[in-house]
């Protein structure tokens, strides 16, 4: 779903992943299938979380590295904001201005980090879209689609409940889990890749492998 070609389908696919994201959380804590269902707010850092018991709570956390990276984008003048397809994607899409996206140094159609996805412009020269067609480039917008669903499961399943138990061990620390969702391994994958593969066996890397057979 994520990958479609209709307008929101990321967003209706990233819901939709989220939710299942959820019930293999719950099921692991040995809890009711959608006893808690965490929600991120499409484009926006920010995810809801829904306690589904007689409580009915309802809880609005900040993705805090999320954010980090989407004021980033809205800072650095060589970014231009999507409006229309981060609305569509549930997810903010920046597209570089005149020139490409950098990764490991070297120029690359798209990266996504920590939930937010930077595009290289299709017009620029001297790099690796100057004459790259456009499905190409739509079709590297669906893999890096695929990249912030493996963020968003990585940070449920993994990195919030880890980071959560060391707050918790601290009483001022103990607030951090009610209103922030700190993704605190958000680094971890791409390292794992930079120290495993050289660029150009980086897509032999598994989330790598994922995402491309996804995006088709």
């Amino acid at each position: 779903m994520t990958v479609g070609k209709w307008a929101g389908a990321g967003f209706a696919g990233r819901e939709v992943a989220a939710i299942g994201t959820s019930v293999v959380r719950n099921a692991s804590a040995a809890e009711p299938s959608l006893a808690r269902i965490d929600l991120p707010l499409g484009p926006l850092p920010a995810r809801l979380g829904i306690t589904v018991d007689d409580s009915r709570d309802l809880r609005l956390r900040l993705d805090i590295v999320s954010a980090a990276w989407l004021l980033y984008g809205l800072l650095e003048p060589r970014f231009e904001l999507d409006v229309g397809e981060a609305l569509s994607s549930g997810v903010p899409v920046f597209r570089a201005v005149g020139g490409s996206v950098l990764e490991r140094g070297q120029p690359a159609l798209g990266v996504a980090v920590a939930r937010n996805i930077f595009l290289s412009d299709p017009t620029a020269s001297g790099g690796p879209v100057g004459t790259t067609p456009d499905p190409a480039l739509r079709q590297t917008l669906h893999h890096e689609r695929v990249h912030v669903l493996q963020q968003d499961f990585f940070l449920a399943a993994w990195s919030e409940p880890l980071t959560n138990a060391v707050f918790q061990r601290v009483a001022p620390g103990r607030w951090v889990p009610a209103h922030l969702a700190v993704d605190g391994l958000w680094w971890v994958m791409p390292s794992l890749r930079r120290w495993i593969y050289s660029p150009q066996d980086a897509y032999r890397f598994p989330t790598e492998l994922e995402a491309d057979f996804l995006a088709r």
